[in-house]
């Protein structure tokens, strides 16, 4: 008679059908660890390019300031200028006078 507290011994792994089961295993297991790997250079990349679009926004308003005030400073360059030659122009008289003879 046997035993009924006995404990079954483990029976070696013999049929193919173990071996196939390991080795799927094994294959998920490697496959979850490259989706993980890939996933987090993903997010690198999505970072990457999230700070570049920001580096690219602040450039442009950098560059739509500078436009600006190059504006400005043409518009106010023309005005001085116009101001200029209308104050040559009302007094002639003066530049005659202020130039050396020889």
């Amino acid at each position: 008679m046997s035993n009924p507290r006995a404990v079954a011994q483990p029976t070696p792994m013999k049929e193919p059908r173990n071996y196939l089961i390991v080795i799927l295993c094994a294959a998920l297991l490697g496959a979850g660890i490259l989706l993980r790997q890939q996933g987090t250079e993903t997010d690198q990349w999505k970072a990457r390019v999230w700070s570049a679009e920001k580096t690219v926004a602040q450039q442009a308003a950098e560059r739509t300031a500078l436009e600006k005030r190059l504006s400005d400073a043409q518009d106010r360059t023309a005005a001085l200028q116009n101001e200029l030659a209308a104050a040559r122009d009302a007094q002639p008289w003066k530049e005659a006078s202020s130039r050396p003879t020889c």
